[in-house]
């Protein structure tokens, strides 16, 4: 699932129906900004894997808009570091 905190929730629709995510995705912006600031990520994107157990198995933050290219090398590396066996 994803939290979209757009300030325009009429652009969700549309990026959406070009990239078709398999994940909920769900408008955040007015839970976001009813908490208190000291509550609130404080970097955007932060991502968690979280297994069936509710275990938080991969965290990142943040992304690095200077090589967006990088992201697929990222997932790939979490995805392989997921599906190797446990130890």
């Amino acid at each position: 699932m994803t939290l979209n905190l757009d300030e325009n929730p009429g652009k969700v629709g549309p990026f959406l129906a070009q990239h078709p995510f398999t994940f909920p995705v769900l408008m955040a912006k007015p839970y976001i900004d009813s908490m208190d600031p000291k509550e609130r990520a404080s970097v955007i994107p932060e991502n968690w894997i979280v297994d069936r157990n509710a275990v938080i198995r991969e965290q990142a933050v943040g992304f690095d808009s200077r090589n967006p290219s990088k992201a697929g090398d990222a997932v790939k590396q979490i995805l392989e570091k997921l599906l190797a066996p446990r130890q």
